[in-house]
């Protein structure tokens, strides 16, 4: 199954290289690779690098898409649950 995992992870990587390169530093089609890599970061139990992920699509997200999109309301969940996981529970619930 990790084998399945690097391959997920390298394609996640190359789309976002590619999305960054094409599109330049910020754009939305960036905040969801970001965002999807985070997720597989997440599932792989790498929260150290899922949470960067995760505040770095949001950041992108809020810039480009305003407070009150609901792609802001999915990263905030994520990233709540992501630090409920590491329990780090006061910072979850301020988000």
């Amino acid at each position: 199954e990790q084998r399945r995992f690097d391959e997920a992870e390298a394609m996640h990587r190359r789309a976002l290289a590619m999305r960054e390169k094409l599109l330049g530093p910020s754009h939305d089609h960036i905040a969801t690779s970001l965002y999807c890599l985070a997720v597989l970061l997440h599932e792989q139990r790498r929260f150290d690098e899922a949470e960067a992920m995760h505040r770095r699509a949001l950041a992108m997200r809020e810039e480009l898409l305003g407070p009150s999109h609901a792609y802001i309301a999915q990263s905030l969940n994520n990233m709540a649950l992501l630090l409920k996981q590491q329990r780090m529970f006061d910072e979850a619930e301020a988000m």
